[in-house]
């Protein structure tokens, strides 16, 4: 019985060191997730230096522009405030192409079965510009650092790039001078999946008032082709003798119409 309890007290005895060693482990050695606010931080300054990329963009139901409801949208952006966007915008059962292009200071507009025309500032037509999203005094880079009571969330991978993952809060005019349209009716909750190496930001997921009456909408922004060579001319414009005429900005000989010849066709919505 002796030989047995000293037994029963050599492996409790060998228990409480490896407890022991267990918990004065080198704290250097313990793993600690990032510091939500040093990443937004952190992504905000490589923001800065960031000049292009492509973007794509879904909708939740009920956002519209022009009376039609936006679905999704994609194409390109680059500084200073440059944009060709096409939007996918639903009327009824059917998909409509919406094309949207900013630069030089003007925007234009091209609805389903028309011709572009350009977008004065009295024409009190509100459209999102997507262009805000790289500009130093009120896009990404400005914004980030201002959200409220970050928390990580994980790592996690954007289209193959390892990201660092963080919830926070934004107030309502952030969110609206970053999409370049009409602020939320309230604050407007996020999560920003940015890069782990250079920081950059990957995708911006955004849940709010967008449409004033207080039900929560998603707006899913993705950012890819970072930094590659982005051109955005201006359409040709119609004019009274049906000539396309160059559009404010456009040097020398009438541009080549930003759109091929022809109206785009209808598709069926899916599942319509």
């Amino acid at each position: 019985m002796i030989e047995n309890m000293s037994r029963a007290w050599r492996i409790l005895l060998a228990a409480l060191l490896l407890v022991s060693a267990a918990c004065s482990a080198n704290p250097a050695d313990v793993v600690r997730p990032p510091d939500p606010k040093q990443v937004l931080q952190q992504a905000g300054s490589a923001m800065a230096g960031l000049q292009s990329a492509a973007i794509s963009a879904k909708f939740g139901s009920g956002i519209t522009l022009q009376g039609l409801e936006l679905v999704s949208a994609s194409g390109h952006i680059s500084r200073p405030s440059n944009s060709d966007v096409v939007v996918k915008v639903k009327r009824g059962d059917y998909l409509l192409d919406v094309r949207l292009i900013t630069t030089g200071g003007h925007a234009y507009i091209r609805l389903p079965f028309a011709s572009f025309t350009e977008l004065s500032g009295n024409s009190g037509v509100s459209i999102p510009d997507l262009a805000q999203v790289l500009d130093s005094s009120h896009g990404l880079p400005a914004v980030l650092l201002r959200g409220r009571q970050p928390k990580y969330a994980g790592a996690e991978q954007v289209n193959g790039v390892d990201c660092n993952h963080v919830d926070t809060t934004y107030a309502a005019a952030d969110i609206g001078q970053t999409l370049g349209g009409q602020a939320p009716a309230s604050d407007v909750k996020a999560s920003i999946w940015a890069g782990k190496q250079d920081h950059l930001v990957r995708r911006v997921k955004l849940s709010g008032d967008f449409l004033q009456s207080a039900k929560p909408v998603d707006v899913d922004l993705t950012l890819t082709e970072l930094n590659q060579p982005v051109t955005v001319t201006p359409p040709a414009l119609p004019t009274p003798g049906g000539q396309p005429s160059p559009a404010p900005g456009t040097p020398g000989t009438p541009a080549t119409p930003a759109v091929p010849p022809g109206q785009p066709h209808p598709s069926p919505a899916p599942g319509g």
